[in-house]
């Protein structure tokens, strides 16, 4: 069974704050431990370098406009995620058409620059052909272009996964965990709470939290495509 306060505890003995025979972690040690652990979660959230893996979710749109929210149903969002919080970034966007077969059109993610630089920003047509996301708090914010008019497709968006903040009602909430996942959390937390309980610094614990960080990341890096049609055709002349 793994949850955020055996994550905790093993963490508080990573950094020996208590000792590796100890039953379990004192209170005190559970409530910065948390608090420590949900910062370490928002930047791991932030660099999307050790996400979990990338979700894709598809929002049918009735009724689309120009810009439409994104986000959790509590925070009445127009498209609202079935899990997690609203994306940190927008990886992957496609547009489906609703045919037989379903047709995909994949959009353009573009940047703040580039959707500044639209001459038309409120041109219409049966579907768009890009996107701008703004990582908005509480909810984020889409834009496409040209704005769709068509209300039968569907938007699909692929994104990585974030990990869910820790409160006192989730404490002892089992996770699944992927191999390597739990080590990773283990080892980073231990680093980060030698600090509040005034413990040394450790160059055993770092090397292998940053170690197991990477292994972690690893399946997340993105490794860029290179067109070698050129050479191709230089080596053949």
């Amino acid at each position: 069974m793994s949850t955020p306060n055996t994550w905790i505890t093993e963490a508080v003995r990573e950094a020996q704050i208590i000792g590796a025979m100890d039953a379990s972690a004192a209170a005190e040690h559970i409530s910065v431990g948390m608090s420590r652990l949900n910062h370490m979660f928002g930047e791991w959230n932030l660099s999307g370098k050790l996400s979990r893996f990338e979700k894709m979710q598809t929002f049918a749109l009735t009724a689309p406009t120009q810009s439409m929210t994104i986000g959790t149903t509590a925070n009445s969002a127009t498209l609202q995620v079935d899990t997690g919080d609203r994306p940190v970034k927008i990886n992957t966007a496609n547009w489906l058409i609703a045919s037989d077969p379903e047709q995909v059109i994949p959009l353009k993610v573009i940047q703040v620059d580039q959707y500044a630089n639209i001459d038309l920003p409120t041109m219409e047509a049966a579907y768009p052909d890009r996107l701008y996301y703004q990582p908005k708090v509480p909810n984020g914010l889409i834009w496409m272009w040209p704005v769709p008019t068509t209300t039968t497709d569907s938007l699909q968006l692929f994104w990585w996964t974030q990990w869910d903040a820790v409160t006192d009602s989730t404490l002892n909430t089992d996770v699944p965990l992927a191999p390597g996942e739990e080590g990773a959390i283990v080892l980073s937390l231990a680093e980060r709470l030698k600090r509040p309980f005034q413990k040394p610094y450790d160059g055993d614990l770092a090397r292998d939290a940053a170690k197991a960080r990477a292994c972690l990341g690893a399946v997340n890096t993105i490794v860029p495509e290179m067109n070698t049609t050129g050479l191709i055709s230089l080596a053949i002349r």
